[in-house]
């Protein structure tokens, strides 16, 4: 969907090294008002409000330049309601398989107090900043980040490269933007697994999809954990036959969904 109907857009018409240095404030912006708005309670009703201001709003400004619209210049398409399932169980199959890899940094490389404070604050906010926080992490967040990670970052990387090392690429440097040694191996996966989603795909949705399954998930889990559980130094792995079970799973949606798209291509090998 790149050239669709054959009109140029805006990465046929900028410099892509401007395109990828424009990136970096956006990102730079949305980080530091989330990390903001996150510690201030009085500012924290404004929190869904960083994707939009940081990543949508300048991306948005940018696209005015290109004679594609926004929704076909960043593959806003909606998939026909069944074409979603596989990519849901592929998703939904990778968190519990995630969560363990995790956890092997959480428990061996590093004890990181600052990210389980910041988890901790986010706890005690109250009822009405909680569910903003909610709406920021399912809804926000996962739109604005595959924004810029997927349907713009890892776009630019693959008009100067394969298609599997620019989604490569893109998923570490989404890992490497969280900024944190518990997230960024994990993320980094999570953030390929996307790459690979839209590509596959070829709409933008999708991997949004996908990361709000996934921010949905820890979302809840930090709502079930006590404060002294994520206070605890003793983090469990997920059950073996769980983490075995998911991998299964996704291994036979994959190969399903695979069979199914053929080998269609976006714009590379993967």
């Amino acid at each position: 969907m790149e050239n669709k109907n054959n009109i140029p857009g805006l990465f046929d018409i900028a410099n892509n090294y401007f395109l990828l240095f424009y990136a970096v404030p956006c990102y730079l912006m949305y980080a530091s008002l989330t990390s903001i708005m996150f510690l201030k309670n009085t500012l924290t009703f404004f929190l869904p409000l960083a994707g939009v201001v940081s990543i949508v709003g300048p991306l948005y400004l940018l696209n005015l330049r290109s004679p594609k619209t926004f929704k076909d210049q960043f593959a806003l398409y909606f998939p026909p309601p069944q074409s979603l399932i596989l990519p849901v169980i592929i998703t939904a199959s990778a968190i519990i398989p995630l969560e363990a890899f995790s956890v092997i940094f959480q428990k061996n490389l590093v004890n990181n107090t600052d990210y389980i404070s910041f988890l901790v604050t986010i706890k005690s906010k109250g009822l009405p900043a909680y569910i903003l926080i909610g709406v920021h992490l399912v809804v926000v967040a996962p739109l604005s980040e595959e924004l810029l990670f997927r349907g713009y970052i890892q776009r630019i990387l693959q008009r100067n490269m394969s298609a599997t090392i620019a989604v490569i690429l893109a998923g570490l440097i989404f890992g490497i933007a969280h900024l944190n040694i518990l997230i960024i191996p994990s993320a980094t996966v999570m953030g390929m697994l996307f790459g690979y989603l839209m590509i596959r795909t070829g709409s933008l949705i999708v991997p949004t999809l996908g990361h709000a399954i996934f921010n949905a998930f820890s979302f809840t889990m930090l709502s079930l954990s006590t404060v002294e559980e994520l206070q605890s130094k003793d983090v469990q792995y997920p059950d073996w036959r769980l983490v075995l079970i998911s991998m299964l799973v996704f291994v036979i949606a994959t190969a399903i969904f695979e069979s199914k798209r053929g080998r269609k291509k976006e714009g590379g090998d993967i």
